[in-house]
């Protein structure tokens, strides 16, 4: 509906096996996810080699109470977005993460 190119994984795993293989300009990733957390994904791009090591990545969750937005950043991800998801902040969030990954590569 935002007019993006979407990639569904059904767990943890499924997603590091999408993004060993594929590159991506963002990855949502759900904090409490069947088979690895969100985090447990994260460092694990961030660890691996492969095209998504340094790739932007949204934490998703419902879990406001554990982390609050800049708590979300401290830990390596580009952004946070509350579920339930208000699809306007979602657009604002992508898109605010986005032109962050644009001016970060216009100033180098």
């Amino acid at each position: 509906a935002l007019g993006h190119q979407t990639v569904p994984a059904g767990g943890g795993r499924e997603a590091l096996e999408l993004a060993r293989t594929q590159a991506f300009d963002l990855i949502l990733l759900d904090i409490q996810m069947p088979g690895m957390s969100g985090l447990e994904v994260l460092q694990t791009l961030r660890a691996a080699g492969g095209p998504n090591r340094t790739a932007r990545v949204l934490a998703v969750t419902a879990d406001e109470l554990s982390h609050d937005h800049d708590g979300y950043l401290s830990l390596g991800f580009a952004g946070h977005v509350s579920k339930p998801i208000q699809v306007a902040c979602l657009a604002a969030e992508i898109d605010r993460v986005l032109k962050a990954a644009e001016n970060a590569s216009a100033a180098a």
